[in-house]
């Protein structure tokens, strides 16, 4: 969910153009644009960014003398005292309906609620977001931005025909009973959900809720075709949060044991809890298996399971070679629920300590910066910085913000950056600095592989000060 600066990203995705049980249309839809600005109005971080600066100038203009309303009071409330951010305000949002007033779907079935909210606080907050709704001529706002929503639809249009939809039901075992809706949701900035309606009458409604989009030169919304597979990955938890849902308590012990030693590092990409640790390495997993499924080189795979292990996700390797286990007996394990026995006991077997561990003994290291770290008299004319690895690495590569953010980041010369061919060993990227300036920058730790494909041991800074 974080938005990371890179100057080479190399990024796993493959597209395929594949037969669809139905024809899914990204809309840009009233609810999720009403809550999402409800919740920046509150001043979630998350739904707070400027990535089509002109739409987020006009709605912080427009909605400025609504910023007290109740609805607005009562959001940042549930966020602090219930947790309710990130996909708890999407999966509000497609409980939605919007004719004659703001209301809860017809026939909405509990299970659709968020446990961060409960029904009595959603019994609270729908009337006062009626309210706001009226009382801003919501309906007028988002009217008067239909050429701006109709840009972002047919940009993405082309997208979405290549997700193979029909692998969900092969995949699972289990057929949708409703329909796949893609929804881009402007305001979200670079989050992305996969909520999922249930109805009274079992039909069921999966959602892929899209932010991921940037503005191009003229400031119009604009996507990159590596969404696709943020796509296929939201889809995902339609399937995988239920069976982890189902089967937690059998896997609670072990998820706990393998949080503990990573929870720094996943709270830092909002996974902060067991469950959520859960619910993303099974999706996270389905997403390979779909890929490979496709025909992705393996190269690509291993390294997107490379990626997957530097964030966190410690051994989603164990657990792609198992889903394999299960395409290849269906007809012992006709649905992902009938194998979910064997994923338990596979987690439950394992040692994140040793894990670890073993991956720290293995990983690669950053042995020297051209510069070096809280130097106090850089020369301001150097144009260049130079990483040096203690092995031959892949040419996998970047630079992120460091301890002290995006104002000290430095700008980057119109130059690629390079790897010396002969060693492999040393990697230049190109700067511009300014004299007397403190400048900040890290090397994420998934952001660099050897050619075994282990990731940076760590995540490294480099904090320096220009002279005059």
């Amino acid at each position: 969910m974080r938005k990371i600066l890179t100057i080479v990203t190399l990024v796993f995705c493959v597209f395929f153009a594949s037969a669809q049980s139905q024809t899914v249309q990204p809309k840009v839809d009233e609810r999720t644009e009403l809550m999402s600005i409800i919740f920046r109005l509150a001043g979630a971080k998350e739904y707070v960014n400027n990535n089509i600066p002109s739409y987020a100038k006009e709605i912080d203009d427009y909605f400025a003398p609504f910023k007290d309303y109740d609805v607005i009071k009562f959001a940042q409330k549930l966020r602090i005292e219930q947790g309710v951010s990130y996909d708890a305000v999407m999966s509000m949002a497609v409980a939605l309906e919007i004719s004659d007033s703001v209301r809860l779907c017809k026939n909405l079935s509990p299970l659709s609620i968020d446990n961060r909210w409960g029904m009595d606080k959603v019994n609270e907050f729908v009337p006062l977001l009626n309210k706001f709704y009226f009382d801003t001529k919501f309906k007028e706002f988002f009217s008067n931005h239909s050429a701006l929503y109709k840009i972002a639809e047919s940009r993405f249009s082309g997208i979405i025909n290549d997700v193979d939809f029909v692998w969900f039901e092969k995949f699972f075992g289990k057929k949708v009973k409703g329909s796949f809706n893609l929804i881009l949701s402007l305001p979200n900035g670079g989050g992305n959900y996969g909520p999922k309606v249930i109805l009274n009458d079992g039909t069921e409604e999966l959602y892929a809720i899209m932010g991921s989009c940037v503005a191009d030169s003229l400031g119009q919304p604009s996507y990159s075709k590596r969404v696709a597979e943020t796509v296929i990955h939201e889809y995902n938890h339609s399937f995988c949060n239920p069976l982890i849902e189902a089967n937690f308590p059998a896997m609670e012990l072990a998820s706990i044991k393998i949080f503990k030693q990573l929870k720094d590092k996943l709270s830092s990409q909002a996974y902060g809890d067991p469950i959520t640790m859960e619910y993303e390495t099974l999706v996270r997993a389905c997403v390979i298996s779909y890929y490979q499924r496709n025909g992705v080189d393996e190269n690509v795979l291993k390294r997107q399971v490379a990626s997957e292990i530097a964030k966190g996700f410690i051994w989603i390797d164990k657990l792609v070679d198992l889903l394999s286990v299960y395409e290849k007996n269906r007809d012992k394990y006709p649905t992902l629920s009938d194998f979910m026995p064997e994923i338990i006991k596979l987690e439950s077997s394992l040692s994140p300590e040793k894990i670890l561990k073993e991956r720290e003994a293995n990983a690669p290291k950053i042995v020297s910066i051209s510069i070096q770290d809280k130097s106090k008299e850089v020369d301001p004319d150097i144009t260049e910085i130079t990483l040096t690895f203690d092995r031959p690495m892949l040419f996998k590569n970047g630079v992120s913000y460091g301890k002290q953010g995006e104002t000290c980041f430095p700008e980057f010369l119109d130059k690629k950056s390079k790897w010396n061919e002969e060693t492999k060993k040393q990697w230049t990227f190109y700067i511009k600095l300014e004299p007397e300036k403190d400048y900040s920058m890290s090397f994420p730790s998934q952001f660099f592989y050897d050619t075994n494909y282990y990731s940076l041991d760590k995540t490294y800074y480099l904090d320096f000060r220009t002279r005059k």
